[in-house]
């Protein structure tokens, strides 16, 4: 996702826009859509952390998660690109409430070379992802699409990755060229 930031700061850019209009953008609860990517964060990196999180607690978190990014997704979907990202949260949410986590293919993921992580999906030690098998629903929703190669550590993304990073870009690059009317 972190890739979003900057293409979409080029394109508002490439368009006339600026920082400065992009902070003037009158998004509503930020700080929910803050303390969504904070979970999702702390979910993801507790392990680097030395932390220990119940395995009990990892799945309702991750979807709490997301029913926080949703409902401020759907406050805000008045602004460019907002529906997009929704698609892509909404996408993520169902496929990993189905599955108890994120089906990642682990086949292409040791095909690029990242055999730890194939291993550690299959032995389900990474806590917020699956390995996905035949018994997977929606399976075409995980993290099935190769990302470009030219982007460190993008190796797999699920199409509503690929939603809300298109999407995020598109709401950065609106709100760089906003322009309050009031």
């Amino acid at each position: 996702m972190f890739y979003a930031l900057p293409l979409g700061i080029a394109l508002g850019w490439l368009r006339g826009g600026s920082l400065d209009r992009l902070g003037a953008y009158p998004f509503r609860c930020p700080a929910l859509l803050a303390g969504a990517f904070a979970i999702q964060l702390f979910l993801v990196r507790s392990g680097d952390l030395g932390l220990a999180i119940s395995r009990n607690l990892v799945f309702p978190l991750h979807l709490f998660s997301y029913a926080l990014l949703i409902s401020v997704l759907l406050v805000n979907l008045h602004a460019p690109g907002i529906p997009v990202v929704l698609l892509g949260a909404l996408g993520n949410s169902a496929v990993i409430a189905l599955n108890g986590g994120m089906p990642v293919d682990v086949i292409r993921l040791e095909n690029l070379g990242y055999s730890a992580s194939a291993a550690a999906l299959r032995a389900g030690e990474i806590a917020t992802h699956r390995a996905l098998t035949e018994s997977t629903r929606l399976p075409f929703l995980g993290d099935v699409l190769l990302g470009p190669r030219w982007i460190p550590g993008a190796a797999l993304l699920s199409v509503g990755d690929l939603a809300m990073m298109i999407g995020i870009a598109w709401v950065i690059s609106a709100g760089m060229t906003y322009d309050d009317l009031r």
